[in-house]
């Protein structure tokens, strides 16, 4: 009978439809990558009406599952790439969100009049006003469309969703299961090369654009995991889901190692630290800014110290050797990889200084930074075609794209997206409460540590994740924080 059960809840349900689009994707993926959109969509489309009717998920945390199993295509003759399905059911819920509030007020004021939400909407509104002045107007806009759209969904309507308190944890369990296949997907290609880190770079291909993307995403859920198996807190389907939990964390783990993004594991460590940090001192923002600050002025007071330092570091990432694929993250003289992240920000802080308060516009960065690039600072695998990424950073991103304005709103919104987890870890009354706040402040920090190294916020993979996180914030802080009971266990999403 029990069995029975499992079979019969949405966890379940889900779960399978993962392996069985994952098997799929094995067989016709090395194809035609747009017939294999096409397909996905005629599924998904299929698939969530089966889940929405029968199991009665809201389609919110369907897409969760979806987003990381979605592959960008191009579309017609435009050049447009699109992320299917996830940005068709991202469009779809928007839409639905927005027609809600605009005929029937289903708009809850307390979310509205967070904190977190205004500076959510000042960052909005600044990019808005930054792409009146834009050198490439149309790619602002859309560009700001694309973030506001991730903002209405998986902040603004997933917050709203979140007056029920089962579904809280759901976007790091549904993201997890939606990730399986492509790990499995990625491990068996990456077998093929018997794990030479040299490969990986595009191996996670069609599902994320390269490995560090691919990485940041495992690395956000993971502390969320760790949290929900190591802590005695409520789960729907208590026993089998943690018996799934000891199967799929180790999974992410080792698929984790085996990405080999450096900046990935350098936020895990990160956190790992802050974690121990805040279980046993119960350290505040202050102390971390503090932190931030007295870090910042010994690296200027020894600075010729520290590069004489990395210097000597010879280990580059592309040799083929393991350890010193690591061991290169502070290899600042001779890792390509390093020295063009290097000549990225230089071209970032460069734009900058010709446009210091409006910025050249959101999403124009790629476009840009070449006629900032100088010889001296060019590595062999610099382009000036706009064609292999950003600034490589969150933080430059803003600073070149929207101007000095646009970071300070951005750092307000780090710095109170931290202040805000922190507060609810500490002062919540109910155990499952803590344990939330703890695990999506914690998803956050690595993605804003990450942000110093790469800029992935425009990516569904990770926009689903940063505004879901601060959404389970918003609704624990004004749903939630004087709940004294226990969520009890759920047998079913019903």
């Amino acid at each position: 009978m029990e069995m029975i059960k499992w079979i019969k809840t949405g966890w379940i349900t889900i779960f399978s439809i993962g392996l069985i689009i994952g098997i799929v994707f094995l067989l016709i993926c090395q194809g035609n990558f747009q017939t294999t959109a096409s397909l996905l969509l005629i599924a998904t489309a299929i698939i969530s009406i089966i889940i929405i009717i029968i199991e009665k998920i809201p389609l919110t945390l369907t897409t969760f599952f979806f987003v990381p199993l979605s592959i960008t295509t191009i579309i017609g003759h435009t050049g447009s790439a699109l992320s299917i399905p996830s940005e068709f059911l991202i469009l779809v819920i928007a839409s639905t969100f927005l027609f809600s509030i605009t005929f029937y007020n289903k708009l809850d004021k307390k979310i509205l009049f967070h904190p977190l939400t205004f500076i959510l909407l000042l960052d909005i509104g600044w990019q808005i006003f930054s792409s009146i002045f834009s050198s490439l107007p149309l790619v602002s806009m859309k560009r700001v469309f694309m973030h506001t759209v991730f903002i209405g969904t998986f902040y603004l309507a997933f917050a709203h969703l979140l007056k029920n308190k089962k579904f809280l944890m759901s976007p790091y369990l549904l993201y997890a299961f939606g990730l399986i296949p492509v790990i499995f997907y990625t491990l068996f290609k990456h077998a093929a090369y018997h794990f030479d880190p040299r490969v990986i770079f595009d191996l996670s291909q069609p599902f994320f654009p390269e490995h560090t993307s691919y990485g940041a995403s495992i690395a956000f859920i993971l502390p969320a995991l760790f949290i929900f198996t190591s802590k005695k807190i409520n789960i729907p389907n208590q026993a089998f889901t943690k018996i799934i939990f000891y199967f799929v964390l180790p999974l992410l783990i080792i698929a984790e190692f085996l990405s080999f993004s450096r900046a990935a594991m350098i936020s895990l460590l990160i956190v790992f630290l802050l974690y121990w940090a805040i279980r046993l001192f119960k350290i505040k923002l202050a102390h971390l800014i503090l932190l931030l600050c007295s870090l910042t002025l010994l690296g200027m007071l020894f600075e010729r110290q520290l590069y004489e330092l990395a210097k000597k570091n010879e280990a580059v990432s592309n040799d083929g050797s393991i350890t010193n694929h690591f061991e290169s993250a502070t290899n600042v003289t001779r890792d390509a990889s390093n020295l063009e992240r290097l000549n990225r920000w230089i071209c970032a802080y460069r734009m900058f200084k010709e446009r210091p308060l409006v910025g050249f516009g959101p999403g124009t960065y790629q476009f840009e930074y070449a006629n900032f690039q100088t010889r001296d600072n060019k590595t062999y695998i610099s382009t000036d075609n706009g064609d292999k990424g950003n600034a490589h950073s969150e933080y430059f991103m803003y600073l070149s794209e929207t101007g000095m304005p646009g970071l300070i709103i951005f750092l307000g919104l780090v710095f109170y997206t931290i202040y805000l987890g922190l507060k609810l870890y500490y002062t919540s009354q109910s155990r499952q409460m803590k344990s939330i706040a703890l695990a999506a402040v914690l998803g956050i920090l690595t993605f804003f540590t990450h942000g110093i190294f790469n800029s992935f916020i425009d990516q569904d993979k990770i926009a689903s994740l940063v505004f879901s996180s601060m959404a389970i914030l918003t609704a624990i802080d004004v749903y939630h924080k004087n709940a004294i009971e226990e969520i009890e266990p759920v047998k079913n999403l019903n």
